[in-house]
C-alpha cells in the first residue's frame, strides 16, 4: 500500500506541475477571467498539490496495521485517498467545458 501512495503521489506531483502550465497557456488568459473563475481553476490547482503531498507523505510513512477493525478503516481511508487526485484532475480539466463556466464564457 505504501509503494501505491507513493506512486500516486509522485504521479500527482508531476500532474500538479503540467496542470499549471496548463493555466499559463489557457485562453483566455486565467489572469483575464473573472475572480470567481479564476479562483475555481487556481483553488483546484491547489487541491491536487494538496493530494500529492498527503499520498506522498503516506507512502513514506504508513505504517499497516494488523487485521482487524483499524486495519479494514486504514483500507478504506488509503483507497478513498488514493482516488482524490483523479477526481481533482476530472474537476480541473472536465468541469469548466460542462460546467459555469462554460455558460458564462462561452466556451
Amino acid at each position: 500500500m505504501r509503494r501505491i501512495h507513493l506512486l500516486i503521489g509522485l504521479a500527482t506531483t508531476i500532474a500538479f506541475v503540467l496542470t499549471g502550465h496548463v493555466m499559463s497557456h489557457h485562453h483566455p488568459k486565467v489572469a483575464q477571467l473573472p475572480a470567481e473563475f479564476r479562483l475555481m481553476y487556481v483553488s483546484r490547482h491547489i487541491y491536487l498539490l494538496g493530494a500529492a503531498l498527503v499520498n506522498t507523505a503516506l507512502g513514506l510513512y504508513l505504517r499497516m496495521q494488523p487485521a482487524g477493525w483499524r486495519r479494514f478503516l486504514q483500507q478504506a481511508g488509503s483507497l478513498l485517498i488514493l482516488t482524490s487526485p483523479l477526481i481533482l484532475l476530472l474537476a480541473f480539466f472536465v468541469e469548466p467545458e460542462f460546467g459555469q463556466l462554460a455558460d458564462s464564457i462561452g466556451l
